[in-house]
């Protein structure tokens, strides 16, 4: 458990501060889709910066990225249009890495 707490901290400031999501705004609310492509987007753009070390944590990555999507789907339901990566708590992401491990674990290799 210490080992995936030290990855959390780690893939955690690999996220800005702050996500604003505001051009997921509009006249009618909320556009979750625009704010899932912004959220894909930075997902994108760390990964590219990892290089050859994104294959190492690449799961870590896609857990805290969704960890972060549930905070910031929250947060836009509350009217709130940003989210920070310090929202995403330890049980949270524990949680969704051993949900991620057990289905990544099921995919065919190859």
């Amino acid at each position: 458990m210490a080992d995936l707490y030290h990855l959390y901290e780690r893939v955690q400031r690999f996220w800005p501060e702050t996500i604003s999501l505001d051009v997921a705004v509009t006249v009618n609310g909320a556009r979750p889709g625009v704010a899932f492509t912004l959220m894909s987007d930075l997902l994108a753009a760390i990964e590219s910066r990892l290089g050859d070390e994104k294959v190492r944590i690449e799961l870590e990555i896609w857990a805290f990225h969704m960890s972060l999507w549930k905070c910031a789907k929250r947060n836009m339901r509350r009217g709130t249009f940003s989210v920070s990566p310090s929202e995403v708590s330890f049980l949270m992401f524990a949680q969704r890495f051993e949900l991620e491990l057990k289905s990544w674990g099921e995919r065919p290799s190859g």
